[in-house]
């Protein structure tokens, strides 16, 4: 009896499972191999990116590698806040292919130095915010019946 290609699964980015604000310099895809068998092993993987639209930021094309953790991000460079899928297929020990694993997901963070910026909000920017201009004031009283 063959055994049957090995399968990516479980698949990863920054150690977590369709992460957001991933730094784009953080970027680290990994997967597990799930098949029957002993003595099983990946040989060699290929990765997938592609972009909100479906425009592919990464093909990493075949790599003779057994490496399926801390796979560094190969492709163009991420866009602040873009969401991007990601795909793996691998060939085993006896250079079977798998199929494409089922997507993942991941979201590079937002701009640090102009597209997003926040501040702590405090009581006191609340009151002064929600104080009406003198003279302007109008009653907070439910009306009656």
């Amino acid at each position: 009896m063959t055994a049957l290609p090995l399968t990516p699964a479980g698949l990863r980015c920054a150690h977590r499972v369709d992460p957001l604000g991933v730094a784009p310099d953080r970027v680290r895809l990994s997967w597990r191999l799930a098949g029957a068998g002993v003595g099983r092993a990946q040989r060699a993987y290929q990765l997938l990116v592609t972009d909100d639209v479906g425009a592919v930021a990464w093909d990493s094309g075949r790599v003779e590698s057994a490496a399926a953790a801390g796979v560094a991000y190969g492709g163009s460079p991420l866009m602040a806040g873009g969401r991007y899928r990601w795909k793996v297929r691998v060939w085993d020990e006896a250079g079977r292919g798998s199929e494409w694993s089922d997507p993942a997901r991941f979201e590079a963070e937002l701009d640090r130095t102009g597209g997003w910026h926040a501040s702590w909000i405090r009581a006191s920017r609340i009151r002064a915010a929600a104080t009406p201009p003198s003279g302007r004031a109008r009653s907070t009283r439910w009306p009656g019946p």
